[in-house]
């Protein structure tokens, strides 16, 4: 498409025949369109969340409530970036 901008990324990290929907831990990673700052400040060392950064807090937390099968380990947002770990369990 034109006006798009080229994907930067080279290579996928997901495993090419790796099954997502089996049981196990994952690892998600989701950055802000052009590294914005979008959910708040690091002042002192410490996450300061704004608006937004409380958003994301709430809705991850609230991820097991609409899917039962699924529950959370820790977790970290950033001004820019969201870590977290979730859990897929048998259903």
């Amino acid at each position: 498409m034109t006006g798009l901008p080229e994907n930067p990324r080279k290579s996928s990290p997901r495993l090419p025949d790796f099954d997502y929907s089996q049981e196990g831990v994952y690892f998600v990673t989701t950055c802000t369109h052009n590294n914005q700052h979008l959910f708040g400040s690091v002042i002192d060392s410490v996450m300061q969340l704004n608006d937004p950064g409380e958003m994301i807090e709430l809705w991850w937390t609230r991820i097991p409530e609409r899917f039962p099968h699924l529950s959370l380990d820790v977790y970290q947002i950033m001004p820019n970036h969201f870590h977290g770990l979730i859990i897929v369990n048998e259903e």
